[in-house]
């Protein structure tokens, strides 16, 4: 194992290394166990929570149940060898860009092509039920005075409008306060969809796969599974801010995280699926009666705004990995830096405009994003990298390595599949 003891040079006074430099404030490590707890938490507890319930719709109990724990504990395993590789890191820093220069340089491409699909798509998806749900409450209040859709396309561009001055800045600050409000919004939809569970509603629930079922909606809810679990890019982030950081401490962060996703998705499946069976959405909120109950109303709110605030946390990575590959890790100078980060946040920002207006599908959102973005960043990468790290030639293989290689077999394997359901599945 070797100590972080040394700093990383992200600067040398005429010159930008943008792959180095982080987009948080650089200070001294201050994060504790709960609070990055609370961060990698608020990651994995989302959008994806939202469209599993639809997934079980498409697949049944069984297979749903399958997917959700070979997922969960696919994940697990895959936060504890970037926990291991993260530990091995020389100094503080330690990212996948790093993780990727030390193994595999030619892979580095790779892994900020992942990124950037992965929180560009998540981020997507934040605007995307930010506009749902906050449009949706709006028109109960004016009696339906506007044009739905009209209105849903207000909603997501007064939103980007009012988080774009944050999404500009170079950096951001402590975000335990909107890890913490996601939480508590999502919290309270669990709730929701418990306190307002009709067993008797009739709706048709099924054991095994429905006699509708095909190749394409299974597969293609499949990244779904995968979206709802991935965190994986802020464990290191975790890794880099954690005080007096050892392999246990970032081992029980990313269980209790895991564990606590666990706890809030099982019953956001059970009871929407039960209540509303083969007719639930993609976003299962969408099915409760937001005209004739202020709790729902409360509820479109309070998630709304949670979504929108934590946008800026998904669009920073990504512009970060977009500055990357444009720049071909090579130094620029401040100047360009600045006018590099205005384009990128402006490109990000149109670009999520126009996918959050004209896409209404979260389900669909999520499924090519899991399967891009997610599947690579949480079983693909993490796998290759531990596997050619720890691989000693002539050596007995030890079983993690073993299990690595199953895992970025089965999920390289997945890719071309589950992307090709979600793409028949358009149609």
């Amino acid at each position: 194992m070797c100590p972080p003891t040394e700093e990383v040079k992200v600067s040398d006074g005429n010159r930008v290394f943008v792959e180095k430099s982080s987009y948080r404030f650089v200070n001294a490590p201050s994060g504790t166990v709960f609070t990055c707890w609370t961060a990698l938490s608020k990651t994995m507890i989302g959008t994806g929570m939202l469209a599993l319930a639809y997934g079980f719709s498409q697949c049944g109990w069984l297979l749903g149940f399958v997917l959700l724990i070979l997922s969960a504990m696919g994940a697990s395993f895959t936060l504890h060898l970037l926990n291991i590789l993260a530990m091995r890191s020389p100094t503080r820093h330690v990212s996948f860009f790093t993780i990727a220069e030390a193994c595999a340089p030619w892979s580095r491409w790779i892994v900020d092509v992942a990124i950037a699909v992965k929180c560009m798509g998540v981020g997507i998806s934040y605007i995307q039920v930010s506009g749902d749900t906050i449009s949706y409450a709006i028109g109960v209040w004016t009696n339906n005075a506007i044009d739905k859709d009209l209105l849903r396309a207000i909603v997501i561009l007064g939103v980007l409008c009012l988080v774009s001055p944050v999404c500009f800045a170079r950096s951001i600050s402590k975000t335990v306060i909107i890890n913490i409000l996601g939480l508590l919004a999502i919290a309270y939809v669990v709730v929701l969809a418990i306190a307002l569970a009709n067993l008797d509603s009739g709706a048709v629930t099924r054991v095994g796969l429905p006699p509708t079922a095909t190749f394409s909606s299974v597969f293609s809810v499949i990244p779904t599974f995968i979206f709802a679990f991935t965190c994986h890019q802020n464990i290191l982030l975790c890794a880099e801010d954690l005080r007096a950081r050892t392999q246990h401490k970032l081992d029980i962060i990313a269980v209790a995280s895991e564990a606590a996703a666990l706890v809030l998705f099982v019953p956001a499946i059970i009871f929407p699926y039960l209540t509303f069976g083969e007719s639930t959405k993609s976003n299962f909120v969408l099915n409760y009666d937001v005209a004739n109950n202020i709790a729902v109303q409360v509820g479109y709110l309070l998630l709304g705004v949670a979504e929108a605030a934590a946008y800026p946390l998904q669009l920073f990575p990504a512009r970060k990995s977009l500055s990357v590959l444009l720049t071909r890790a090579k130094s620029v100078s401040p100047r360009a830096e600045f006018w590099l980060r205005v384009s990128l946040t402006s490109f990000v920002l149109v670009v999520t405009a126009a996918i959050a207006v004209t896409v209404k599908s979260l389900g669909v959102t999520l499924s090519f994003v899991g399967i891009v973005g997610s599947n690579t960043i949480c079983f693909i990468m993490p796998t290759f990298f531990y596997c050619i790290t720890m691989y000693e030639k002539g050596a007995r293989k030890p079983f993690k390595w073993i299990l690595s290689v199953l895992v970025f077999s089965v999920t390289v394997a997945l890719l071309p599949i589950s992307l090709s359901a979600v793409i028949i599945s358009l149609f």
